[in-house]
């Protein structure tokens, strides 16, 4: 994934409120169902795919989990001049 900055930071920060739920419930049953996929499909293309869906849905729910610690990082940097 490309480098993380502060407002990212904020944003995945942001995604760990209620209202949503329903996009992280998401998140997690593409990557329960890319995994579980990924032990049937034959075809070595359609693997892969399977496996990036799988990979990209668990480096968000990931970065939405740690996001209150990543945002905390940066706050206790010192600041640049811009």
């Amino acid at each position: 994934m490309s480098k993380m900055n502060r407002f990212v930071a904020l944003a995945f920060l942001r995604l760990k409120a209620p209202e949503f739920d329903p996009l992280r419930d998401y998140l997690t049953q593409v990557y329960q169902k890319a995994l579980e996929d990924m032990s049937t499909v034959m075809d070595p293309e359609h693997w892969r795919k399977l496996q990036g869906r799988a990979q990209l849905a668990k480096e968000l729910l990931d970065n939405v989990e740690s996001s209150s610690e990543t945002v905390a990082k940066f706050d206790s940097r010192p600041q640049q001049p811009l």
